[in-house]
């Protein structure tokens, strides 16, 4: 029995560590950015291979099992130090900003305009929310949220709705169909600051989702007044590509530990909805919200105006 388990640990490390290895490889090999995305059940994994290592008195598995359990640590703790926005003591935030991709019309429409009433942002971004749910949702809010931009010429896409009026506006198109975001300037309180409503490919669209990243890097780059993204992103932060966009466009996340897809499941498992911001705005809190019948949680965030 023990030869059995030894050898099932000596099975379970050759493909952490593979795994491991395939996952470094995604900046050129963007399929393998799967296995980035569930960094966390790798660290478990050699958790658990290290705790059987150790109780089968293999000091040469528990080794390599340590070293694969530090690997995987570091690769998840670093950008969690590096890319996630430091908290601001301000008391009172200046801007509250909600997301929540709304599974296109699967029926919840007043469950989630009841959350939208709650959370009582002031710039709500939406993605896959289609013409049915416009009229669903969109027309309901028109009392609190009167400025509403989306593509009118979508099937779906991203939508971007506040309760004060934006100086100017636009979209990152794709050319697939819909945009990849849709953006506005404020003016409030003395500050100048542009808000995106961004959807990404999905996670399996390795090559779309890379050239979205690309192009989000090449419109936040392009800014001269604080930038917030946010939305569905199909990116944990753990992934090459959402590291990637941090880095070049000098931008910082809310959440590294916490869990946002598949919403509609007993236990969410991974982050895929972000918002992230540029220097000019610090973030008070970041939290996920409570299911409203997606597949995906709401993030809301209390943020600080700080810029020009």
């Amino acid at each position: 029995m023990r030869i059995l388990f030894s050898r099932a640990v000596d099975v379970g490390l050759s493909l952490g560590s593979g795994a491991t290895v395939a996952g470094l490889l995604a900046p050129w090999w963007p399929a393998l950015e799967l296995i980035n995305h569930f960094r966390p059940f790798l660290i478990l994994g050699a958790g658990l291979l290290l705790a059987l290592a150790l109780g089968l008195h293999a000091g040469r598995l528990a080794a390599t099992a340590a070293a694969l359990l530090a690997a995987n640590l570091g690769l998840m703790i670093a950008p969690a130090l590096r890319y996630t926005a430091s908290a601001h003591s301000a008391a009172a935030p200046t801007l509250k900003v909600a997301t929540l991709n709304t599974w296109i019309a699967k029926g919840q429409a007043s469950r989630i305009r009841q959350f939208i009433a709650q959370a009582d942002a002031d710039v709500l971004l939406l993605q896959e929310i289609g013409r049915g749910d416009r009229a669903a949702i969109l027309d309901e809010l028109a009392s609190s949220y009167p400025h509403a931009l989306f593509d009118r010429n979508s099937r779906s896409g991203p939508a971007l709705l506040s309760k004060q009026p934006w100086t100017i506006s636009g979209s990152i198109p794709t050319g697939q169909g819909r945009p990849l975001a849709v953006w506005a300037r404020f003016e409030r309180d003395g500050h100048t600051f542009e808000v995106a409503s961004v959807h990404t490919a999905n996670p399996f669209e390795w090559h779309e989702q890379a050239e979205h990243i690309d192009r989000l890097i090449a419109f936040a780059r392009s800014r001269r007044v604080p930038l917030i993204l946010g939305g569905d992103f199909n990116l944990t932060p753990f992934s090459w590509k959402l590291i990637k966009l941090a880095e070049r466009a000098d931008l910082r996340w809310g959440q590294s530990l916490s869990a946002s897809w598949p919403g509609h499941r007993m236990i969410p498992i991974v982050l895929l909805d972000h918002i992230l911001v540029s220097r000019g705005i610090a973030t008070v809190r970041v939290e996920t919200g409570p299911f409203v019948g997606s597949d995906h949680l709401p993030i809301i965030a209390d943020l600080v105006l700080e810029g020009p």
